[in-house]
């Protein structure tokens, strides 16, 4: 007996696709799209193509590309990276891309570009994963210099 499945196969083309953001249950800190969040998306013969977001749905979001024209099928698997970097680049099967070694602080949550996610799916739905932990450190005392805001 064989099960039909909507997405069997190559995808034809890639015009708009959904991100899910991993959460962690036992964070008070929701992680959410933003207005302004870009993603590098890497499908078919297509490298580092940059898609914003559409339509925000908090943990959810639908993506668009930027320079609003699709890319071209057949694809077999995208692959996807957040934030959207010009310099990133899939090299021996591995996404390259820039983490500042000095991170900006921003009360409340991250700064702006400082939380690489990375997604994987063979469907127009794909679900990021987070790169790096996050840290929240008290530090006080003149032994560890000054906090730059």
């Amino acid at each position: 007996m064989t099960v039909d499945h909507p997405y069997e196969g190559p995808i034809d083309f890639l015009q708009l696709f959904t991100g899910n953001l991993e959460t962690a249950s036992t964070t008070p800190i929701a992680i959410t799209w933003n207005v302004e969040d870009e993603v590098g998306v890497f499908a078919g013969e297509t490298s580092n193509k940059c898609f914003t977001l559409r339509e925000n749905m908090n943990s959810s979001a639908v993506f668009e590309p930027k320079d609003e024209t699709a890319i071209a099928g057949p694809i077999d698997r995208i692959y996807a990276y957040s934030p959207y970097s010009a310099d990133a680049a899939i090299i021996s099967n591995s996404l390259s891309i820039h983490i500042p070694t000095v991170q900006p602080y921003q009360a409340g949550g991250t700064a702006a570009g400082m939380n690489p996610m990375v997604a994987s799916a063979t469907t127009r739905s794909v679900f990021f994963k987070h790169v790096c932990g996050v840290v929240k450190l008290k530090l006080a005392g003149p032994e560890f210099g000054q906090v730059k805001r």
